[in-house]
């Protein structure tokens, strides 16, 4: 018999032993620990008298495949090990093959949800929640608590309300401080949450400090061959950068319910669906730019479905053709914004120790919905995202994107985004990181607009740059001090509506990961 199936072993000689159950698994890390052990008697050892031994043999790593699998999972948690990252360790013996067991599960896994560059599953992987088990210190019952905090955005503002004329600025920043929570409910369903109250201030303009917040709460199970999760998420905070239309501070509130499902159909074939709903609130917290509408005419709630195929091409290509559904409800007038969209996708995921490259193509559709007047697009959209390391310490970025985003402009419900950029991310010791990048694009508005008399098509050109660097601050574990500093340009056909934007910001983390 196969000792790596074996939950347990007994003495074969010992009265009333319950035969060896078989653990059955999907991922060799999910054999990793519960070693069997082995009672060893005549003829190894004088008559009466033995000794237990551990069945090392039994592990799909070696010896070592338990601190090989902790060490990976920690890298990846703090955001030492990158996705498609090599994982180098300099022994040839048995650390080498458990490091080897350990990165192979726990290697990305792109999910196509939307138009945009997807970085994870529908569901997250058990092997995740795990690793937040093991890692959480304390404690009460059966709860999990894994307390963080976060300085967001902390530094100055040149532009704060976005203006093309007598930009004002101020300092600014966000705190955070909350746990996670993990629950186990046997072996198969997990309750997750996450509270994190906050408070963002300015210096200068009171009127924009507010309290806020983001809370969690899901339940995951993992069913052989089926995993699913339901749960809801609630978020308010102020917001700076809306959009790259709306650079004015808004107060947003977000309330989301969702669920999820990813089946195992085959080895190399997986199912995947979801359906959510949300509302979106918006506050207006300073007059909008000319020619657009205040926030408000943004509040909606949103459905949204999906479905689609994963297909494992080997262990390095990944194919997901995938339907989205998605509809649209207005507060404010909706016989004029109500819509709902069809979009018909097609993800390509391709992972290499030094290339990651995902991909995302396909075509939407909007019509007007409930009867309203909503002018209907077709429209090619997608995205990429390449990561390449020419060396361990060295990381070229590349990403772009096409998609339809709403529009508080007076005459146009929408306008058709298009970016592209890169960026360059160089770790020149242990626990520093230096990163720069740039990105240019254009927002395209269908519909002309009034000025002076002459009909004038607005087009934004948008041009982002700036740089900074990651630190690991010691003695405090998993402490990480982030400084950037970046420029925002947008130059549109359309007076007023130009602006200029120069920020210094710095980030403080306790999640021992680099912000890239």
């Amino acid at each position: 018999m196969d000792l790596s199936l074996l939950e347990f072993a007994v003495s074969p000689g010992s009265a009333g032993v319950t035969a060896p159950v078989p653990l059955l698994a999907r991922r060799p890390a999910h054999l990793v620990g519960n070693t069997p052990v082995l009672w060893i008697d005549e003829p190894f050892a004088p008559r009466g008298r033995g000794f237990h031994a551990k069945l090392e043999g039994a592990n799909p790593g070696g010896i070592k495949d338990r601190p090989g699998l902790h060490m990976v999972r920690e890298a990846r948690r703090r955001g030492e090990l990158a996705p498609g990252a090599p994982v180098v360790e300099s022994s040839s013996g048995t650390l080498g093959l458990g490091l080897a067991l350990a990165a192979l599960p726990l290697a990305v896994r792109a999910q196509m949800t939307s138009d945009v560059v997807p970085h994870d599953r529908i569901v997250p992987e058990q092997d995740v929640i795990q690793g937040d088990l093991e890692r959480s210190r304390f404690r009460l019952g059966p709860i999990r608590f894994i307390p963080g905090f976060q300085l967001h955005n902390v530094g100055y503002n040149s532009n704060v309300f976005g203006g093309n004329s007598n930009p004002q600025g101020d300092f600014t920043g966000t705190v955070r401080v909350g746990t996670r929570l993990v629950v186990p409910m046997g072996s198969k369903l997990f309750f997750l949450g996450d509270v994190y109250p906050g408070y963002t201030w300015y210096a200068h303009y009171p009127q924009l400090s507010k309290w806020g917040g983001v809370a969690n709460a899901s339940l995951a199970g993992y069913f052989n061959r089926l995993s699913f999760q339901v749960g809801g998420r609630y978020f308010q905070d102020v917001v700076q950068d809306q959009s790259d239309e709306q650079q004015s501070p808004v107060n947003n509130k977000t309330e989301k319910i969702y669920g999820n499902v990813d089946i195992e159909l085959t080895p190399r074939i997986f199912l995947f669906g979801g359906a959510a709903a949300q509302t979106v609130r918006e506050e207006q917290l300073a007059p909008p730019p000319p020619d657009q509408l205040p926030a408000p005419f943004n509040n909606r709630t949103d459905q949204a479905y999906q479905g689609g195929f994963r297909f494992n091409v080997g262990s390095t290509l990944q194919i997901a053709p995938e339907v989205q559904y998605t509809t649209a409800n207005f507060v404010i007038d909706p016989h004029k914004r109500n819509n709902t969209s069809m979009g018909y996708l097609l993800g390509v995921a391709y992972n290499r120790p030094r290339l990651y490259v995902n991909l995302i193509g396909g075509y939407r559709i909007g019509r007007p919905w409930n009867g309203s007047e909503f002018p209907e697009y077709e429209r090619f959209v997608g995205s990429f995202f390449v990561s390449y390391f020419l060396r361990p310490w060295l990381e070229i970025r590349g990403y772009g994107e096409q998609h339809v985003d709403y529009s508080l402009n007076i005459i146009n419900p929408y306008f058709f985004a298009r970016s592209i950029g890169g960026g360059l991310n160089v770790q020149v010791a242990t626990g520093v990181l230096l990163k720069g990048f740039a990105s240019t694009g254009d927002n395209d508005y269908p519909f002309p607009l009034n000025v002076g008399g002459v009909p004038t098509k607005r087009i934004d050109d948008l041009l982002r740059y700036g740089g900074g660097a990651s630190v690991k601050v010691l003695p405090i574990k998993n402490l990480v001090l982030t400084a950037l500093v970046f420029q925002k340009e947008n130059n549109s056909t359309i007076p007023g509506n130009s602006y200029s934007v120069l920020q210094f910001a710095t980030f403080l983390s306790l999640s021992g990961d680099f912000v890239r």
